[in-house]
């Protein structure tokens, strides 16, 4: 019915981008943009910064690569949970989070979040 189509139209329209996240977009950021030829150290750099920030989260392209930063920070000894679509591992005192970057909340406060791969966003 009309009512329905209007509602459908509302949430679907994506002609006004920068009225989205209004509460991320608030927020006061400094951006690293860390750029490298392959096997330069680039998320090597990155996860470094995560360990050493009070919260964090590792956003990856891929499930495996989040599930590797997991298991590396956790080895050590930084607890993290894991975040995708088929897996979700929590630790109880947890304040840092790998997981693929569409399973991100966005209404969290972190010290440092790491995008990594973002060229694939695209895809």
């Amino acid at each position: 019915d009309y009512a329905s189509s209007e509602v459908l139209n509302a949430v679907v329209d994506l002609q006004f981008p920068e009225t989205w996240f209004q509460a991320a977009r608030q927020m006061k950021r400094r951006v690293i943009l860390h750029l490298g030829p392959t096997n330069s150290g680039k998320t090597h750099a990155a996860i470094q910064a995560l360990k050493q920030s009070e919260k964090g989260w590792y956003c990856g392209p891929l499930r495996l690569l989040a599930w590797e930063v997991h298991e590396r920070l956790n080895t050590a000894g930084l607890p993290t949970n894991l975040l995708t679509g088929q897996e979700q591992t929590f630790m109880d005192d947890a304040k840092h989070t790998s997981s693929t970057v569409e399973m991100v909340d966005l209404s969290k406060r972190m010290d440092c979040v790491v995008i990594d791969e973002i060229q694939m966003l695209s895809d």
